[in-house]
């Protein structure tokens, strides 16, 4: 947390790499992208099973349970990017949970998280959302940008991780 802090303060933004991370999918979320704009592509649902596979081929976490409402930005018939959300994990005071947000490794989305997201807003009529960043590589302004408010930051919490079966608790 302090390196990171330290980095920050230096104008840098620091990327921490654990044990259990996909070495690829670190290397390929640093590589140089095409840039495609959001509203030249086409708002779609997405089902969970194709949403599972471009989540566990794209996402840092892979796919989650409880994703009940899912959308995707589409060139074309190629999914590039998705927002999905369910039940509150967490913190049940909260109507929804944002539960993922992924882009096609190749690809950036200039605002695809803001157009997805508003469509889920006035799709569902939603009063309340909640979410979480995972601030060892990703800084949260994309939160700011939909809206959101910062509750609190935690603290760094205990990871184990058994090399030779790669279980992560």
């Amino acid at each position: 947390r302090s390196k990171s802090q330290t980095a920050l303060n230096k104008g840098y933004f620091c990327i921490h790499v654990w044990d259990w991370d996909d070495k690829d999918k670190i290397v390929n979320m640093l590589k140089p992208k095409n840039v495609v704009y959001a509203r030249n592509l086409e708002i779609r649902d997405v089902s969970v099973e194709s949403a599972s596979l471009f989540l566990n081929a794209y996402h840092l976490q892979n796919t989650c349970k409880g994703q009940s409402v899912i959308y995707g930005l589409y060139m074309d018939d190629m999914l590039v990017e998705l927002m999905s959300f369910g039940n509150p994990r967490y913190n049940r005071n909260y109507e929804w949970e944002l539960l993922r947000l992924c882009t096609h490794k190749d690809y950036t989305v200039v605002g695809g998280a803001e157009r997805l997201f508003k469509h889920f807003i006035l799709t569902n009529k939603s009063k309340s959302i909640i979410s979480y960043c995972d601030n060892s590589k990703f800084s949260g302004h994309i939160y700011e940008k939909l809206g959101f408010k910062i509750l609190r930051s935690s603290k760094p919490t205990c990871h184990w991780y058994n090399l030779k079966t790669k279980q992560h608790i």
